[in-house]
């Protein structure tokens, strides 16, 4: 029942939505109408002579056929009343007007030359045209008129066009269209009924012409579009009320002839004239069409459950394989940096033989001063290697030693400052941790190569503050734009021009932080250049 309701309520949606868009093209459309019998009024005007009483219906059919207007009328003030005068409808001759309530006021206006003030129909300059409605003359016709009088004739002109062009617009696009289109989109709806719930159940006003033909105003009539077959009076009308009362949907299950239904109201309130609308469905096929769509679902799921699976174990696979290529990246730059430091070692322990050879070479010789200076830059070597020893941790001094002798290699001014780290564990895996720093030192190296050799240094600094490691790597070189910082971290994003890049590193790198719950910045400025800053929680020593 609640799936039928959604269905119903669904239904009611379109149908309110296509009453309002059929509302807006009818009013465009008669707009367009109006025009044109404005239009054929000021013709007509040019064709007759000022004074009525020198028109004939004669002249008035031979223009009523040159302009394609259904029918021309002449209106003419008397003393109470307001007349059809001369016309191609004898009907409408000797016609009065005064009991046409606000229609009469707007001729009235016309007459005294004001604007029509009436909110209904369109109003031009002495000018107005009346709304859809039907015809006082002709009860059986739905007509649209237009009333010019502009004060150079002593009558006012009404052509109007014949319930023919209107009913080809309902038929076409109008309300009575929609009602029946969506009946045929939606077979499970048996009728749909738009209801007039001011005048619904009640004796509506009727109007009355001078052949005491009767007829009901549009306006007035219980059911605005739509058909009223499936009638259950009493219940219909008590459901329509309370349905705009409450402004809330009524359903009842009902049988009509032996027939078993489900009716729905649906109140529409923000419009020029709310109605109600009524929704009758065969239950049956209601019940059927949903035990289908039932069906139809358990398998959608069943097969939507299978492809999910798969596409999971798929996902799970290939994350698992970009995960191992990411760990062996890493692993191998950190055996690499490691083989550095060892290669490094084993290059000075060969040349130590060497080095104490020359020492006792230029004592033997007696040569102090150069014994000093060889000597001098030696200690300097070994305080290099001491310093990095004292790093105390494996990976920071075999990463240091590996980018001390690309430096040297590059002409490079790289210095550090390792600080703090005594009581600490890093909190992070080595390979991780040289994954991260050695990328900025790499990207640091590749900024300054470019440069003027005094100007190529690399700055990195190490600390433990506050719960934290804090790397800090900056250089010289070119400002970057506040957009492009915001690109470096892109997976693909480089820099260089070369295609020697592939602008992996600083996406990798910011991952790497961001798994160890760190946080990283990139800073730029024409004095200070570019600077990273690493923070990584750390993990206290026992």
């Amino acid at each position: 029942m609640n799936d039928l309701q959604e269905k119903l309520e669904s239904v009611a949606k379109q149908v309110r939505i296509s009453i309002d868009q059929a509302k807006f093209g009818s009013e465009f459309v008669e707009a367009l109408m109006a025009e044109n019998l404005r239009t054929a009024s000021i013709a007509i005007q040019y064709a007759l002579d000022p004074d009525v009483e020198n028109v004939t219906n004669g002249q008035l059919i031979e223009l009523r056929n040159k302009l394609g207007v259904a029918q021309i009328t002449l209106f003419k003030k008397i003393p109470g009343d307001i007349i059809g005068y001369r016309s191609t409808d004898p009907d409408e001759i000797g016609m009065g007007t005064n009991n046409w309530s606000w229609w009469y006021n707007s001729f009235q206006e016309l007459f005294a030359q004001k604007p029509v003030s009436t909110n209904r129909g369109q109003s031009m300059p002495h000018y107005w045209s009346g709304p859809f409605e039907i015809s006082t003359a002709n009860p059986v016709n739905i007509e649209k008129w237009g009333y010019y009088y502009d004060g150079t004739t002593n009558y006012i002109i009404d052509p109007y066009i014949n319930s023919n062009q209107i009913n080809h617009y309902n038929n076409e696009i109008g309300p009575p269209a929609i009602v029946a289109k969506l009946l045929e989109a939606n077979p499970f709806v048996e009728e749909i009924t738009v209801f007039n719930h001011e005048i619904f159940g009640t004796t509506p006003k009727v109007s009355k012409n001078a052949k005491n033909e009767t007829w009901v105003h549009l306006n007035r009539r219980p059911i605005l579009y739509g058909n009223y077959t499936y009638q259950n009076h009493e219940n219909d009308v008590e459901l329509v009320r309370n349905s705009m009362e409450t402004e809330t949907i009524q359903s009842r299950l009902m049988t009509i002839d032996n027939h078993t239904v489900y009716k729905s109201f649906i109140p529409v309130k923000n419009n020029e004239i709310p109605y109600v609308i009524g929704i009758v469905s065969d239950y049956s096929i209601i019940q059927s069409k949903l035990n289908q769509q039932s069906r139809f679902l358990t398998l959608t799921i069943f097969a939507a459950t299978i492809l999910s699976i798969v596409i999971a174990v798929i996902g799970l696979r290939f994350v698992r394989k970009r995960k191992d290529n990411a760990v062996q990246a890493t692993q191998e730059t950190y055996i690499h940096e490691v083989n550095e430091l060892f290669t490094a070692i084993r290059g000075q322990r060969h040349d130590f033989l060497n080095q104490v050879q020359t020492i006792y070479t230029l004592t033997s010789m007696g040569k102090l001063d150069e014994l000093k200076q060889y000597t001098s830059e030696l200690i300097g070597d070994i305080r290099v290697i001491n310093d990095i020893i004292q790093i105390g941790n494996p990976a920071i001094a075999a990463l240091i030693q590996s980018k001390i002798v690309a430096a040297t290699d590059k002409k490079i001014n790289f210095s550090y400052a390792i600080s703090d780290l005594d009581d600490v564990k890093l909190g992070v895996k080595s390979v991780d941790f040289v994954r991260m720093v050695g990328n900025l030192i790499d990207n640091a190296f590749e900024e300054v190569e470019s440069l003027d050799e005094h100007n190529r240094r690399v700055q990195l600094t190490i600390r433990a503050v506050g719960g934290y490691l804090t790397i800090h790597i900056s250089n010289p070189g070119r400002t970057i734009a506040p957009d492009e910082l915001d690109m470096l971290f892109k997976a693909g994003y480089s820099t260089r021009t070369d295609g020697q890049h592939n602008g992996l590193g600083l996406a990798v790198t910011k991952e790497r932080v961001q798994y160890y719950k760190g946080t990283i910045h990139v800073h730029s400025s024409e004095v200070d250049g570019i600077a990273f800053e690493i923070k990584l929680p750390l993990t206290k020593a026992n």
